[in-house]
């Protein structure tokens, strides 16, 4: 199944895009979220993709390491949180 859908790019710039899709993958999907579309699905997991990305980057960042200097223990707490 070939499926049409646009990524916005930037601000206002958009990419129509084909693309060959897992029916069996899609369907499953569907199951369980029935009244969910496709173009839904497709979406979400181009943020869930997004947001793995974004987590990977952070990881990598603290893998090699942070320098702060700071004192934990004597910092101010915001009461608001």
């Amino acid at each position: 199944m070939c499926m049409n859908f646009i990524i916005f790019v930037y601000k206002f710039q958009k990419m129509r895009t084909n693309m060959g899709i897992n029916d069996e993958v899609l369907n499953e999907i569907i199951g369980f979220k029935p009244l969910v579309s496709k173009k839904e699905i497709v979406n979400n997991a181009l943020q869930e993709y997004l947001m793995h990305i974004k987590r990977k980057e952070l990881l990598n960042f603290i893998d090699n390491g942070i320098d702060w200097e700071g004192d934990l223990d004597n910092a101010e707490v915001n009461e608001k949180f």
